[in-house]
């Protein structure tokens, strides 16, 4: 624990009885009863019980503070520094820590937030937000419920919804736009994306699906039961998009790829593919990568926006491009995140056996892929 000088200095009262409550305290801790300690604990002035809390060991005072009350811990928390507040909450869970800032001023839980790990704070902000909704949505204001969750990021979202209970989640999905939603379902894994689904129409779910990446509507598709999952494909506009997609696992090439791309002629030249380029842009936002394609879609090449904006007029894109690395769709997740890593791909390009270009793999799609496969080679190391 990192050392406090006001905290360290400061004397615990020296009443003959404070003393003793503390060294009862020592004892009933190390026996593990710390719900005994609690209640020794708070004989003792607010004051002194802060003192105290900060003077314990790590495992004696997590021990203590999960035992005391939300109401109590508040008030130790108020007379502490926000530094030394924020090393109570790491013991608490973030609806716990939501509880106890609750019950103190305002400034002091802004305070106590800054002073903690970011992840740490923001869950404890989504957990106070998420008991808010609980309560708007308990009084039948689904309204007032969506509102004060569309004020968050959507990871922040997700997370709220995430942590509602289902009969009160069902409210709130129902309440929400396809908008809305579809920004939390891009956030959630496809088992948590399918379980939200549960809650609509299919009708309302091909809403919801048109409005995220081909790919991302292919797993959630997946995770679903198979007949809301077929009405709902059948209800998309986008669904010639989707459905071959479905015909992949979800560990292979085929599986991980989106249907959005952008690909070039190769005899196009520079000034014509910047055109629809610029065309593109304000559809889908930035581009990373150009592919380069022929006549029936074969990918021959990429090429970078650098390029074709600095090249000569009487070029065509098949002398701009570079050759690309490209797996086909039954090329399992693994080795697709081995490439991506080798040559530092943003997009990985996929193809059929003849080489027809079929979708790409974004880069961040395969991070959780590394990340398992590094852990893998780390035990079988061991």
């Amino acid at each position: 624990t990192p050392s406090n000088p006001e905290r360290d200095s400061a004397p615990i009262a020296s009443a003959p009885r404070t003393i003793e409550v503390s060294a009862a305290i020592a004892v009933l801790l190390g026996a593990n009863a710390a719900e005994a300690a609690a209640q020794a604990l708070q004989t003792l002035r607010t004051a002194d019980q802060a003192i105290l809390v900060g003077k314990l060991t790590p495992r004696d005072r997590s021990l203590l503070i999960r035992a005391l009350s939300s109401e109590v811990t508040s008030r130790i928390v108020e007379e502490m520094n926000p530094e030394d507040a924020a090393e109570i909450a790491a013991f608490l869970a973030p609806a716990d820590v939501a509880d106890v800032l609750d019950l103190v001023s305002l400034e002091t839980a802004e305070n106590v937030l800054q002073a903690m790990p970011d992840e740490e704070a923001q869950s404890a902000r989504n957990a106070g937000i998420t008991a808010a909704i609980s309560v708007l949505l308990e009084a039948d204001a689904p309204d007032a419920a969506a509102h004060a969750l569309g004020v968050l990021h959507p990871v922040d979202q997700a997370a709220v919804v995430e942590q509602l209970h289902d009969e009160l989640r069902a409210s709130l999905i129902r309440t929400l736009t396809s908008e809305v939603t579809s920004r939390i379902v891009e956030e959630l894994d496809p088992e948590d994306a399918a379980a939200i689904t549960a809650f609509l129409a299919p009708v309302d779910v091909a809403d919801v699906l048109e409005l995220v990446s081909p790919d991302i509507a292919a797993d959630v598709l997946h995770a679903m039961p198979h007949d809301k999952a077929q009405r709902a494909l059948e209800a998309m506009a986008n669904s010639t998009d989707v459905a071959p997609l479905l015909a992949y696992p979800d560990d292979v090439a085929g599986g991980l790829m989106t249907t959005e791309y952008v690909a070039v002629l190769a005899g196009t030249t520079p000034a014509v593919a910047l055109d629809g380029l610029r065309l593109i842009d304000e559809e889908h936002g930035d581009i990373p990568t150009v592919f380069v394609v022929d006549l029936d879609r074969r990918l021959l090449g990429w090429v970078s926006l650098r390029r074709l904006a600095l090249a000569r007029l009487h070029q065509v894109v098949s002398e701009l491009m570079e050759p690309a690395v490209s797996v086909t769709a039954s090329v399992d997740q693994e080795a697709c995140a081995r490439l991506v890593g080798r040559y530092d791909l943003s997009q990985l390009p996929v193809t059929d056996e003849d080489g027809v270009l079929l979708g790409v793999i974004h880069a961040d799609d395969l991070t959780d892929v590394a990340a398992e496969e590094a852990t893998e080679d780390m035990f079988r190391m061991a």
